[in-house]
């Protein structure tokens, strides 16, 4: 107490305080009741902060350097991952804009318009975000933090979106399956028609993550990850930005 009286007076540390001690005593306050309830009422429950996950009423939002990764044959192939992030990044901002969502990005592809700042803010959010990543069990007081308040006011949101698409193409084609329907006969153009075309169609695995940083907070607020067997062209990316952009941009259940 007496160590520590110039801060026991500052009117923002005894606010802070106060809202910290209250969202703790209200969450102890939830544990207790989550407690007494049945299985069908854990479950549901369960399943309403499962929605709410991304459910942040985000308005505006700074996205970070969207980040594909494209393999074939378990190698990188680095012109085809450069070709998707282009249409990944054009996604992005037009399927947020299209839901009322402002997304500010900070990339490679926006530094011939911001220079030298906007290389300074995409470094120190990267490094933000693995300092959090190393940490992730301290919470830590950015060595940066001044330069992160300006970048929260020049944008007028805390609002971080780190992206990342790793996609894989293989065709799997079950030649023993062909070959035996070629000996029974009438079984081969069925076989030809709906295998190959199905073994086409799969030979696309894609992961869609994404990551919410609270510069505020300084925290990852939320995150998700979405797999489906889908080219990674524009109209299947968007569908999926879609629906990420309406659930950031949507209130709590």
């Amino acid at each position: 107490m007496y160590a520590l009286t110039d801060i026991l007076q500052d009117s923002l540390f005894t606010v802070l305080y106060r809202t910290g001690k209250e969202n703790h005593a209200e969450t102890l306050k939830k544990e207790t009741e989550n407690e007494g309830l049945s299985k069908a009422e854990r479950s549901k429950l369960n399943k309403i902060e499962n929605e709410n996950r991304m459910r942040l009423g985000i308005n505006e939002i700074i996205v970070v350097e969207p980040k594909v990764l494209s393999y074939r044959r378990n190698e990188l192939d680095l012109l085809k991952s450069e070709e998707i992030e282009a249409r990944y990044s054009e996604v992005i901002e037009s399927t947020a804009t299209d839901l009322g969502v402002t997304a500010y990005p900070i990339d490679r592809r926006s530094l011939a318009t911001k220079g030298t700042t906007g290389f300074n803010e995409r470094n120190l959010l990267i490094s933000f975000l693995s300092q959090i990543g190393q940490e992730e069990d301290v919470n830590i007081f950015p060595v940066d933090y001044q330069l992160l308040k300006e970048i929260q006011h020049n944008y007028g949101t805390s609002k971080v979106m780190f992206t990342l698409v790793e996609h894989s193409k293989s065709i799997d084609i079950n030649w023993w399956l062909i070959v035996g329907s070629m000996v029974v006969y009438p079984t081969f153009p069925f076989v030809i028609s709906t295998h190959i075309p199905m073994a086409i169609f799969n030979s696309n695995t894609t992961e869609l993550n994404v990551l919410i940083l609270d510069l505020e907070k300084g925290i990852i607020e939320s995150g998700n990850n979405y797999n489906f067997n889908e080219p990674v062209n524009k109209h299947n990316l968007g569908a999926h930005m879609y629906d990420i952009f309406h659930q950031l941009n949507s209130n709590p259940l």
